[in-house]
């Protein structure tokens, strides 16, 4: 899975800022799972706006 970041680029065009590729290995457990993917979804998404966090409307 990857996460992005999308911005405002020149006039009326974005940029979408990839990150990196979350490496995901299911378990038997689905709610640990979905917790542990969850956890890595937001970590990525707060590296990105901490980058560019003037570009952050909603969290």
């Amino acid at each position: 899975m990857i996460v992005g970041y999308s911005y405002p680029g020149d006039g009326l065009d974005s940029v979408l800022k990839p990150g990196k590729a979350l490496i995901f290995d299911r378990t038997k457990n689905l709610e640990a799972d979905i917790a542990r993917l969850t956890a890595a979804i937001v970590g990525e998404l707060e590296t990105q706006i901490r980058q560019l966090p003037e570009h952050c409307f909603y969290l």
